[in-house]
């Protein structure tokens, strides 16, 4: 004899739970993404206002980390 599959039920929990991770992925990116273009604003209209920090390899005024916020924000 042979083996025969039957489809797969339909499980409505699944379809549901698989709508609740994507509309919470989605929420998320939405928020760190304003939070990412506050960050940016912040960033290219007063400078001063960070600390300054230790010296790194990497020389990039914030004013440029501003826009690359801006950037990844939108």
């Amino acid at each position: 004899m042979s083996a025969v599959s039957s489809p797969r039920s339909y499980d409505p929990d699944e379809d549901t739970w698989a709508s609740g991770v994507t509309t919470f992925a989605a929420v998320t990116l939405i928020t760190l993404s304003i939070f990412q273009i506050l960050q940016a604003i912040a960033a290219i209209a007063r400078d001063e206002v960070f600390v300054s920090g230790v010296s790194y390899t990497y020389a990039i005024d914030l004013a440029t980390w501003g826009w690359i916020h801006l950037a990844l924000g939108v």
